[in-house]
């Protein structure tokens, strides 16, 4: 009971998030976060856990998002119905360098195309002209293979 009460509340926090979210992005605010590449119903399909830039947490030189890929997992991957862990499916990250002012999204090489990283700029409300793209072992463990 402890765990889907835990569960349950972490999913109504995302869909108050996600609400917000969307008025987040349809104005424009870049964000950083967390995101994989999955198939639902045999489609790629991108999940994001997402902070916008304003709310996210200092790491170093960078402004980065809160929640880490195995947390937000295990609280999704039952709810959405999804195979394998966190880290069977092609992810990366989404992190801004207030150094050098620019927004650098972290990858599994799988993913990386035309289309995916126009997604991504989409989803993540980026201009690409201040996003850089980097491949990064740490996110290249993926046993799964998605193609957007």
């Amino acid at each position: 009971m402890f765990k889907r009460v835990t569960i349950d509340r972490y999913l109504d926090h995302l869909a108050t998030k996600q609400q917000r979210m969307a008025a987040d992005r349809q104005a424009g605010k870049p964000c950083v976060g967390i995101f994989w590449g999955v198939l639902v119903n045999g489609k790629p399909t991108i999940i994001d856990d997402v902070t916008p830039l304003g709310e996210a947490e200092d790491y170093g030189d960078c402004k980065t998002h809160s929640r880490d890929h195995w947390s937000v997992w295990e609280a999704l991957k039952k709810h959405l119905g999804l195979q394998g862990e966190y880290e069977d499916w092609p992810r990366g990250r989404v992190v801004y360098n207030a150094r050098t002012q620019r927004f650098v999204v972290y990858l599994d090489r799988s993913l990386d195309s035309p289309n995916f990283r126009n997604t991504i700029l989409r989803t993540f409300s980026l201009l690409a002209v201040n996003t850089d793209f980097s491949y990064d072992e740490h996110y290249s463990q993926a046993t799964y293979e998605v193609t957007f």
